[in-house]
């Protein structure tokens, strides 16, 4: 499932500059299905492509808006990251019940990080963008060393984004 980036509801953004280096067909392959399995079913999202366009959308084109503030952080926070700390992969934010979360996919498009956020939104919308930046920087870096220390085995992952089946379930 893709994400829409039409509809009544959706605001078209260009930063201006160029920010990770992950396709659109990858960016937006499986997006709206890793939103759906872990924000929930009612979301609005940032999404930023690689030269910096991207949109605030939701998964119908009459998803309901967040407020103003809102949508300015998901925004900010995006280009942020998506700038400073694409890790070879990219960013999206997204606020779903009353909670923002900042999501991270490899250059593969596969999920490997979210973060909620559960402070209520009257003390998060306090925090400037670069705090908010910075501590998903920092999660995602826990969870990466998280990982490694589990010790994957290469012959353990895929890219389930693309396409690709889990070893376990190929036949030979």
């Amino acid at each position: 499932m893709s994400i829409p980036l039409i509809g009544d509801t959706t605001i078209k953004v260009n930063l201006g500059r160029a920010l990770h280096r992950v396709p659109d067909h990858v960016v937006t392959a499986a997006l709206g299905a890793d939103l759906f399995d872990v924000v929930g079913a009612s979301w609005f999202a940032c999404v930023l492509m690689a030269d910096g366009r991207g949109a605030l959308t939701g998964p119908t084109p009459s998803s309901t808006q967040p407020p103003e503030d809102v949508c300015e952080a998901l925004m900010n926070v995006a280009g942020m990251l998506n700038l400073e700390h694409h890790e070879g992969g990219h960013w999206v934010t997204a606020w779903a019940e009353d909670r923002m979360h900042i999501l991270f996919r490899d250059g593969d498009g596969d999920l490997l990080f979210n973060m909620e956020i559960d402070e209520p939104w009257t003390r998060v919308k306090t925090w400037p963008a670069e705090e908010l930046a910075n501590r998903a920087a920092l999660a995602l870096v826990q969870a990466r060393e998280e990982t490694r220390r589990l010790d994957a085995r290469e012959g353990e992952t895929y890219r389930r984004a693309l396409g690709e089946r889990a070893p376990s379930s190929v036949r030979h």
